[in-house]
C-alpha cells in the first residue's frame, strides 16, 4: 500500500525510502496525514521516530502537528510553540498567543495582534516585515507590496 513517496507497507512490513522496517508494527501501522504516522508505540515523521505522545498526537495540516506537550514542524520540535493555541497560517507560518513562527523556528520581536501572512515567504505585522521567517531590513510595513 502507498502511503507516500517515502513510505508503503504490505500485510507484514512497513518499508521506508526502500529498506524494511522491522521496529514498525504494520498491523497498527496508520497515515495520520502529510508525513506522519504512528503506530501502538511511536509516532514516526518520514518513518524517523519522534518523541511524541502517541495518545495525544494530532496532525494538524502541511507540515505541522502537535500533542499534549510540543508542536511539531516536519518532525521537528517548535521550541515554545503553545500546542492549545497554535494556529497554521499557511505552508510555512504558525502563530500562537506567545509568539509566530516560520517553520520550527520562533520569529524575534513579532506583534503578535497584528502578525498576518503576505505569501508563502513574507509576513508582517505593525513593526517589520519579515522574509523567511527574518526581518528584512529597511521594509516598512505599511507600504510593503509585492
Amino acid at each position: 500500500e502507498y502511503l507516500n513517496d517515502s513510505v508503503v507497507r504490505d500485510d507484514n512490513y512497513v518499508y521506508v525510502n526502500g529498506a524494511m522496517r522491522y521496529d514498525i508494527d504494520a498491523s497498527s501501522f496508520t497515515h495520520l496525514g502529510g508525513s506522519y504516522f504512528k503506530d501502538n508505540d511511536d509516532v514516526y515523521y518520514d518513518g524517523v521516530v519522534m518523541s511524541a505522545n502517541t495518545t495525544t498526537f494530532k496532525y494538524i495540516s502541511f507540515d505541522f502537528a502537535r500533542d499534549r506537550y510540543y508542536v511539531y514542524y516536519g518532525g521537528d520540535i517548535i521550541d515554545g510553540a503553545d500546542p492549545a493555541t497554535i494556529e497554521v497560517l499557511n505552508k510555512a507560518y504558525s502563530r500562537d498567543v506567545f509568539g509566530a513562527f516560520y517553520e520550527n523556528k520562533k520569529i524575534q520581536g513579532v506583534n503578535t495582534s497584528t502578525f498576518e501572512i503576505i505569501n508563502d515567504e513574507y509576513a508582517r505585522d505593525r513593526n517589520y516585515v519579515y522574509h523567511l521567517g527574518e526581518v528584512l531590513p529597511g521594509a516598512n510595513p505599511i507600504t510593503f507590496v509585492l
